[in-house]
């Protein structure tokens, strides 16, 4: 069962229970609950399912007027803000947490960030921690494993819902999206945690101040989040897929694919998690809300380069007459790169202030080969700066392929000299 919280311009409050694409308002017929805190406060005073309280409330509850796909679409359509799917009447008594390197997938782009050396001769502690997880990640019934890696977030006041602005502190080096799946708690009267439910969060942490030092983990953790839009109380969190748009202007510049969540995927059992979180007396205050977020099996932000979603504050023009087609930049920012491809030409500027093309200078360019019929497409270089990649269409005679020329840079980041090392051609789809 799907359930979420909507909130009206007279500051009311409702629960809105999902029937595929149907919203049932819940409160209309029953005003004593008016947030989905109350609804499971109730539950858990009376040791019922969620199924069992509501079968007989909502008979008679009217429906709204929208649907579920219209109210994400577009809330203010309808004069609507949708909340988090579950809220503290006291923001400091919901804690928002999350464990690390639990998934099998995603240690390897966090040990990479934490280890320049490419030899990797010494296992840094993200691979340890993980490796840790791998051995005693699941024990047995009745055994204690061992713990995870673990970090505080914030309290309620750090929690977003749909639709709403995620803030960045003027002191963040970044923000990087992770969506995951989100454990929802509520501790009862006798101290004991009772799992509500799971929702949809984008953890959102800035993965450049955690590169600095691993012991800025905590730092990088203290932002804003997203939590929603509902809460799911029967998901069955064993294999869960989730993924990630990075849309702007109606164009999707980055998609993430497939990354996979659940026990499943995991070096640690939900129940080991859940065990380690509440073990501490701090943890189970009852009547305290806990969001926990579990990871996912790849880092969504370690796939993308962050350089190519780079938002600038003006729009100048700076290549007026060579058709600019692509932009990349080293790994400071300090050189930006552009495939201009009416004059056929990998053009590469320094920057003065790190990543603003209002500080370039002059720049200098190589030429790339061009055979009849063909149109360079874009380009893009290794994060060491060692390879660029450059991708042409051949449209000549009764072809129809994409081809990939590899070069090897022999200075990180230097387009002059420039070798060819292979050509890939890849046919297009019939």
């Amino acid at each position: 069962m799907n359930l979420i919280q909507l909130k009206f311009p007279n500051n009311l409050t409702a629960v809105g229970v999902l029937e595929e694409n149907k919203i049932i308002n819940l409160t209309a017929q029953n005003k004593d609950i008016d947030t989905t805190y109350k609804l499971f406060m109730e539950l858990i005073k009376n040791s019922i399912t969620i199924e069992e309280f509501l079968e007989p409330k909502i008979k008679n509850c009217p429906v709204f007027e929208f649907n579920y796909e219209e109210l994400i679409s577009d809330p203010k359509k309808f004069d609507v803000n949708i909340l988090p799917p579950i809220t503290h009447p006291d923001p400091y008594r919901l804690f928002i947490s999350g464990t690390g390197l639990t998934h099998t997938g995603s240690v390897k782009s966090r040990d990479m960030m934490h280890n320049d050396d490419d030899e990797k001769k010494d296992q840094t502690d993200s691979a340890k921690m993980f490796e840790m997880g791998l051995k005693g990640g699941k024990p047995s019934s009745g055994e204690i494993g061992v713990a995870p890696e673990w970090f505080y977030k914030g309290n309620g006041f750090n929690i977003k819902g749909h639709k709403d602005n995620i803030l960045l502190p003027s002191f963040s080096l970044d923000g990087g999206e992770e969506p995951e799946v989100v454990g929802c708690y509520i501790i009862d009267e006798k101290r004991n945690p009772v799992r509500i439910g799971f929702s949809l969060g984008n953890e959102f942490s800035d993965h450049e101040t955690e590169q600095i030092n691993y012991l800025y983990l905590a730092h990088s953790k203290l932002r804003n989040c997203s939590v929603g839009p509902s809460i799911n109380t029967s998901l069955n969190f064993s294999d869960v897929t989730v993924k990630c748009d990075i849309t702007r202007d109606g164009s999707v510049i980055y998609s993430s694919g497939e990354l996979k969540s659940g026990e499943e995927y995991m070096s640690h059992s939900l129940n080991n998690m859940e065990y380690h979180h509440f073990k501490y007396d701090i943890h189970r205050n009852p009547g305290d809300i806990h969001l926990h977020f579990f990871g996912t099996s790849q880092l969504s932000f370690s796939t993308r380069n962050f350089t190519e979603l780079q938002m600038f504050s003006n729009s100048t023009t700076f290549f007026s007459g060579t058709d600019p087609r692509a932009v990349d930049f080293n790994t400071d920012g300090s050189k930006m790169f552009i495939l201009e491809q009416s004059s056929n030409r990998i053009a590469e500027y320094k920057l003065s202030t790190p990543y603003d093309p209002d500080s370039k200078d002059s720049g200098v360019g190589i030429s790339i080969s061009k055979v009849t019929n063909q149109a360079y497409q874009g380009f893009g270089m290794s994060s060491d700066g060692k390879k660029m990649f450059v991708v042409k269409a051949d449209h000549s005679g009764d072809n129809n392929n994409n081809v990939i020329e590899e070069y090897d840079l022999s200075i990180p980041f230097n387009i002059t000299p420039l070798a060819l090392l292979s050509l890939i051609t890849i046919p297009s789809p019939e």
